[in-house]
């Protein structure tokens, strides 16, 4: 990776100041001192790194927790909408047994009451039925007698 290229680059860079360090020519101290400023530019670019680094590892870590946190929340909603339909669903299956209870009950009444109203009703045509037949036998009698006594005094008008 460029870090440890960069590590690479520097302890080569080390070495070679090491080897140099006795050098006291003009041309070596300036080179030396070429190679520690590389070597500053290098640490500095080093460091600016693991800055960015950290941040990046922090930001990851942050972006996790807050993934977590709405994934607790979604869940946490998600049990909650559960539990309201679950309840809604019970209050609903409660009210419908109601419902179902009392139109049982009214269908019940009424057909209760219109078998009431139906044998009520039939008492009352038989009741009549025998005062028609009682009526229509009393007039049957009063016509067979009439026709008996018709015929007894055609017999003695004939006579």
């Amino acid at each position: 990776s460029t870090v440890r290229r960069l590590e690479a680059q520097l302890a080569g860079c080390e070495a070679s100041i090491l080897g140099v360090s006795e050098e006291t020519t003009t041309e070596g101290r300036v080179w030396r001192a070429s190679v520690l400023a590389r070597i500053e530019s290098i640490e500095k670019f080093n460091q600016d790194l693991a800055l960015r680094f950290a941040a990046c590892e922090s930001a990851r870590a942050e972006a996790e927790r807050s993934a977590a946190e709405a994934i607790a929340t979604a869940e946490a909603v998600a049990r909650d909408a559960k539990e309201r339909v679950a309840e809604a669903e019970l209050r609903f299956q409660e009210s419908l047994k109601r419902c179902t209870e009392r139109l049982e009950r009214h269908v019940k009444e009424k057909v209760e009451s219109l078998t009431e109203l139906v044998n009520s009703s039939t008492r009352i045509v038989r009741s009549e039925v025998k005062t028609i037949r009682e009526e229509f036998t009393s007039h049957q009698t009063i016509l067979d007698t009439l026709s008996d006594d018709f015929g007894n005094w055609v017999k003695e008008v004939s006579t």
